[in-house]
């Protein structure tokens, strides 16, 4: 089974932050403690526990994606006080031979003696997300799983996922949803909402724009008011730590953590994830570019009228466009639960400028 995803004018998925995003490489990136370049309207730290009251802790939901006969990512985001702490968490994975048994027994290792765990560190070199490549799975098995914080605290929701059939396995059917284009401030999820209650769902394909970068004063898609002033940042994303933030505000949102935690994710990129039209040949800086990526913006925020800056497509200089894009391809790789290396992230073909994933499903 392929999955195409055809860009004429997203062509940026043929050159270097195609590699990129292959293989969670970073080609220019922040240095720890640094701000980072552009950063005019200040976001240079994490997300941290302020935001959400004082307390550390799971806000941002559980993920599963790219299923392998007998490996699976897991996901999660750990919401610690300080940008500086290193926090160990503990991964819960079982197996789901029997339905009828809870999803709490079945992850507690009193209950359960094959319950499989596993510790993990996450810091602010991966916007304190975890992402474990869980190997040693039973092909086309179902799976629950969850995360818990430092002593065992604050535990995670439960996430349900399941491996890939094997290679030759007979399977009758896939049962899957198919999103794309998603626009915070266009409207509520309600979409993700309902896949998440399909029975026996196998997998969700998300086949580009995941998440959108434009500012709250784009004309583009602003048809709820309220989703707008959620926002965050307000501004275009830009640099690393904005498209964290970008992804982070999605990943709160209801819906969307209802399908991710149901069921694993089979994703692609398409332009957004960097910029509108985002472009690029050969791996030549000067070849690439984005249709509202503006090194230097015309106008200025604290004087220019929305109606400017909508023309313009920026709100202040954007810089270099290989930081950006560079940037974009970090937070993808650490808030997607998509594998890093090797080669998991499809196949780049220059010639035809489209981007193919291919995933095997048994024998359909």
């Amino acid at each position: 089974m392929a999955f195409h995803r055809r860009c004429s004018s997203c062509s940026f998925l043929s050159f270097f932050v195609g590699a990129a995003l292959l293989c969670g490489a970073i080609l220019v990136a922040t240095a720890q403690g640094e701000d980072p370049p552009n950063s005019q309207y200040g976001i240079s730290t994490p997300l941290l526990a302020d935001h959400f009251g004082g307390n550390p802790g799971f806000y941002h939901g559980v993920a599963s994606g790219d299923p392998l006969p007998t490996s699976i990512i897991l996901w999660t985001r750990y919401t610690p006080r300080s940008a500086d702490d290193a926090i160990e968490l503990e991964l819960r994975v079982a197996a789901v031979d029997d339905a009828s048994v809870p999803n709490n027994d079945l992850l507690n290792p009193e209950r359960n003696p094959n319950m499989r765990s596993e510790r993990i560190w996450v810091s602010n070199l991966t916007d304190f997300t975890a992402k474990v490549d869980l190997k040693g799975l039973e092909p086309g098995s179902r799976y629950v799983f969850a995360f818990l914080g430092p002593k065992g605290l604050t535990t995670s929701p439960v996430g349900q996922t399941r491996t890939a059939p094997g290679p030759n396995a007979p399977v009758s059917e896939l049962r899957y949803a198919v999103f794309s284009c998603a626009t915070y401030t266009e409207g509520y999820f309600h979409s993700y909402d309902v896949a998440s209650t399909i029975k026996d769902i196998d997998l969700y394909v998300h086949v580009g724009d995941f998440i959108y970068e434009y500012a709250r004063s784009s004309s583009y898609a602003s048809d709820s008011a309220e989703r707008e002033e959620m926002l965050r940042p307000q501004w275009e994303t830009v640099t690393v730590e904005d498209y964290r933030h970008r992804y982070a505000l999605y990943a709160e949102d209801e819906a969307v953590q209802n399908l991710r935690r149901r069921a694993p994710l089979f994703a692609v990129w398409d332009d957004h994830e960097i910029g509108d039209n985002a472009y690029g040949k050969g791996t030549d800086p000067s070849q690439a570019g984005a249709n509202n990526h503006q090194e230097t913006c015309p106008v200025v925020w604290w004087s220019a009228t929305v109606e400017q800056m909508d023309d313009a497509q920026c709100e202040f200089d954007e810089g270099s466009v290989v930081d950006r894009f560079n940037a974009a391809a970090r937070a993808y790789m650490d808030w997607m639960p998509v594998r890093s290396c090797p080669g998991s992230m499809g196949v780049v073909n220059s010639e035809i400028g489209s981007l193919t994933r291919v995933m095997q499903w048994g024998n359909l």
